[in-house]
């Protein structure tokens, strides 16, 4: 049945992505965030490259999206607007982490919430990684 998506595997140097490949990394995405929602994303915790991600991403909504068959229109469009949100996600919050910031990101991260004391370091960090400038 899927057999033609399997002519190109995922690696490196692809920009090519079969949907069953794509739906795995899209399914492991939202099992990452189900487990923890980081305050700033850390790109090397993707089970993927980031760029293979929405390449991944990409590709399995262009899918839903392309279904012919009526039966399944309704029910994909709940599934349609849920990779839709996971793929902002995943652009907006994940970055590349630059390696002096590592391990505090890990530690924000790891905390249920950040305690009053490690505040004003923790909106720099995410100010930084966010875009924002220290006047916002």
């Amino acid at each position: 049945m899927f057999g033609w998506f399997k002519k190109q595997r995922v690696d490196e140097r692809s920009t090519e992505i079969n949907i069953i490949d794509a739906y795995e990394l899209v399914t492991l995405f939202g099992d990452l965030l189900a487990k923890s929602s980081p305050y700033i994303g850390d790109s090397s915790d993707l089970p993927a490259d980031k760029t293979q991600m929405v390449l991944a991403f990409d590709h399995y909504i262009e899918w839903l999206e392309c279904d012919d068959d009526a039966s399944k229109s309704s029910a994909n469009a709940g599934k349609l607007d849920a990779a839709r949100a996971l793929r902002s996600r995943l652009v907006l919050d994940f970055h590349d982490i630059d390696p002096e910031d590592r391990d505090r990101v890990k530690y924000l991260n790891s905390l249920p919430k950040i305690p009053a004391e490690e505040q004003r370091f923790g909106i720099k960090l995410y100010r930084k990684y966010n875009g924002e400038s220290e006047a916002a």
